[in-house]
């Protein structure tokens, strides 16, 4: 059986990979969406392993060298691809009819679901 660790310094270990390492990049991201595309945000997504390949690095020696630069340029490319303003579509597409909250599509065959709306009635 593995020991179980004693002390308060492994606990606040597991306290700062659960929050630093999963509930705050969560968060941040959701926060995030509110202010950028959807696309654009998604697209940053793929930035996380470049900062784990880089903190390995840093902190624990791993190997650098081209294939690991080939790998971080592509990420980096596709950041900014993504970030690029895009052209605008060249085959028009259809306008849409706005959909009104009181539109309820109804089925031919059923009776309507929807109340007649009344009518006001003068006042004197």
């Amino acid at each position: 059986m593995p020991t179980v660790p004693t002390g308060t310094a492994p606990l606040l270990a597991v306290g700062a990979l659960i929050f630093a390492g999963t509930l705050l990049p969560y968060w941040l991201f959701a926060y995030a969406q509110a202010w950028v595309a959807p696309d654009l945000a998604g697209a940053f997504l793929n930035i996380e392993p470049v900062i784990g390949f880089g903190i390995g690095v840093a902190a624990f020696g791993d190997p650098f060298g081209p294939l690991q630069i080939t790998g971080v340029l592509a990420v980096a490319l596709g950041l900014i691809l993504t970030a690029l303003p895009q052209p605008p579509n060249p085959i028009p597409t259809p306008a849409k009819p706005p959909l009104h909250p009181t539109a309820i599509p109804e089925h031919p065959h059923q009776p309507s679901a929807r109340q007649p709306t009344p009518t006001p009635t003068p006042t004197r």
